[in-house]
């Protein structure tokens, strides 16, 4: 076999050519399953996502179960999981997130903490190689660690709140 097609491709191939020369052989247009939502729906979801979690959900980041149910409830579209994320993600989002800061935190106490409490901090003058063996230190694997440990799904948010765009686009 000189190419990767079978034989019965090659022939369709050269019927087609010969039929209908080299504008033929360009693909035809395919209408593939259409969407479960509209274009117009597709940004109002995106505003919905980008406006985050409302109060009367109870949770502060918005996850791929949560996003899952949006479209369930305003736009009578049924979603996998799988789904959503693959929707988000032809939208632009990733799953990439800031760290979640409390609505309590003074960015001020925090700044004033991490000057005081560095100087009495010392770097060590021997140092320690990074698998212990020298110290007589059994060390495990990070992921040994959190045995039982189960992630339930992906929080999606903007950046600074928790939805990140891939094309970093303008929000």
């Amino acid at each position: 076999m000189v190419t990767r097609y079978c034989r019965r491709t090659i022939q369709r191939w050269v019927a087609r050519y010969n039929q209908a020369g080299i504008k033929g052989l360009a693909g035809e247009p395919r209408s593939g399953r259409p969407a479960k939502l509209s274009v117009d729906q597709q940004a109002e979801f995106s505003a919905r996502v980008e406006a985050g979690p409302k109060p009367s959900e109870g949770t502060a980041t918005l996850y791929g179960k949560d996003i899952q149910g949006i479209p369930e409830k305003e736009f009578a579209a049924v979603y996998t999981l799988d789904g959503v994320y693959k929707l988000l993600h032809r939208l632009g989002y990733s799953c990439l997130k800031l760290r979640p800061r409390h609505e309590k935190a003074d960015p001020a106490v925090q700044k004033a903490f991490k000057k005081t409490s560095q100087r009495g901090w010392k770097p060590s003058l021997r140092s320690i190689p990074a698998n212990g063996q020298s110290l007589g230190l059994r060390m495990r694997h990070a992921s040994a660690n959190k045995v039982g440990f189960q992630r339930v799904g992906m929080p999606w948010g903007l950046s600074g709140k928790c939805i990140g765009r891939v094309d970093g686009r303008k929000r």
